[in-house]
C-alpha cells in the first residue's frame, strides 16, 4: 500500500525543540542547516535526525529504476 507521508503516523518525539524548533524565520533556519550553524550532538535527538536519508534516498533511486525497467525493459539513462 502506498501512502501520502502526511498520513503516516508520527513517532515521538517527532520534533524536539533543541533541534527543529517550531516558528523561526527561512534564514535562521537555513542558518541553522549550514555547518557552522549545526551544533556537535545532532543525530540522536528525534526520529528525524536519527535516519538516514542518503540510504533512504539510495533505495528509493534504486526502486524507481527496478520499476523503470519492469516497464519499459531496459535501464534509464544517467
Amino acid at each position: 500500500m502506498v501512502l501520502p507521508v502526511v498520513l503516516l503516523p508520527r513517532t515521538s518525539p517527532f520534533r524536539t525543540p533543541d533541534c527543529m524548533p517550531e516558528g523561526i524565520s527561512p534564514a535562521w533556519r537555513l542558518t541553522r542547516q549550514l555547518p557552522l550553524g549545526r551544533r556537535r550532538g545532532l543525530g540522536s535527538c528525534c526520529w528525524y535526525h536519527q535516519g538516514d536519508w542518503r540510504k533512504v534516498s539510495r533505495t528509493a533511486i534504486r526502486l524507481l529504476r527496478r520499476v523503470h525497467r519492469r516497464r519499459t525493459g531496459h535501464r534509464p539513462h544517467g
